[in-house]
């Protein structure tokens, strides 16, 4: 019987060792485990950080100057295209083409009484924008209109914006607000 106490008494070293050694081994796996999660954490990082600097902060946006133009310029019709332009006295390309200027727009409250006068009695009741042009439209004291048609006699819709319309009296590009009923000033009593 003493034969199976000392065996027993021996596996017992054995386990009580065995149970020292895997702490040991736990301990040094634990240690070597945060390196790797350290490294792991960096390496993420520094893709995230790889990342963020590829994607685009904002879709550029593309408009198409307005080419529209209310009167006469003295660029002859050859000179204004895509196509690099010449200059007729040397016939060597210019850096850019000449395009005419654009006029701009003025508010109802930078006219004239003269030029508020020549604009007629307008009710804007409906406003449909888009950005493809061929899908703007105004209704127009009762009457559905697109850019560039007549409305009155020397009274043009020239364009439709987001905030409104813009009319062209007799040559003056006038931008009025969405909503508006302007009442012509020789009917007012």
């Amino acid at each position: 019987m003493s034969y199976l106490l000392k065996a027993l008494a021996k596996a017992e070293q054995e386990r009580q060792q065995q149970k020292q050694g895997d702490q040991l081994s736990t301990q040094v796996l634990m240690v070597e485990s945060k390196l790797p999660k350290s490294l792991l954490v960096v390496v993420f990082l520094l893709v995230a950080a790889t990342i963020w600097q590829l994607i685009p902060k904002s879709e550029p946006t593309f408009e198409e100057p307005s080419l529209t133009q209310t009167e006469p310029h003295p660029i002859s019709k050859h000179q204004v295209s895509s196509n690099p332009v010449l200059n007729d006295d040397s016939n060597k390309p210019l850096d850019k083409p000449i395009q005419p200027e654009a006029v701009k727009a003025k508010d109802l409250y930078e006219l004239s009484t003269e030029e508020l006068a020549r604009i007629p009695s307008l009710e804007l009741a409906s406003h449909i924008y888009s950005s493809a042009p061929s899908f703007r439209s105004v209704v127009i004291n009762g009457q559905t209109y697109e850019e560039g048609m007549l409305i009155k006699s020397g009274v043009i819709l020239d364009e439709i914006i987001p905030s409104g319309i813009v009319i062209n009296v007799q040559g003056q590009k006038v931008e009025l607000p969405k909503g508006i009923s302007w009442i012509a000033s020789q009917n007012v009593k």
